[in-house]
């Protein structure tokens, strides 16, 4: 038995929308003003600090991007692995903003909603 969609919140009870995206000279992650919006949005810097780790990892992204230029004919980025590597990226600022923030990559919704699943699983077990 697949484990359900988390549940859903209004869109004005999360403290920002949020989009995890690259620009060139971005810092990766945007605010949009709803989900799956045509736009980017907005760069965006959080109200508290995220973990070293997770800004590391953000600037790993961001430059590799970064270091594909198109216009001098530089190779060009193995897509498979970069969008991989972007997925877990949004995972992981999910986990740390909480679910509280509405987080997505590639117009999918992140969920990090544990309560849920934790009832969810009690109900399954009997």
């Amino acid at each position: 038995m697949p484990i359900p969609r988390t549940k859903k919140r209004p869109l004005n009870e999360y403290k920002a929308l949020l989009r995890v995206w690259v620009d060139f000279g971005s810092g990766g992650i945007w605010e949009i003003k709803e989900p799956k919006q045509r736009s980017a949005g907005q760069g965006w810097m959080p109200d508290r600090e995220l973990p070293g780790w997770l800004k590391d990892r953000f600037d790993y992204w961001t430059s590799w991007f970064d270091s594909h230029e198109p216009w001098k004919a530089t190779p060009g980025l193995d897509a498979e692995l970069w969008h991989a590597y972007g997925f877990s990226l949004a995972i992981d600022l999910k986990r740390v903003l909480g679910d509280d923030y509405y987080v997505e990559y590639g117009s999918r919704e992140i969920h990090d909603d544990r309560e849920y699943l934790q009832e969810w699983r009690k109900k399954r077990e009997g």
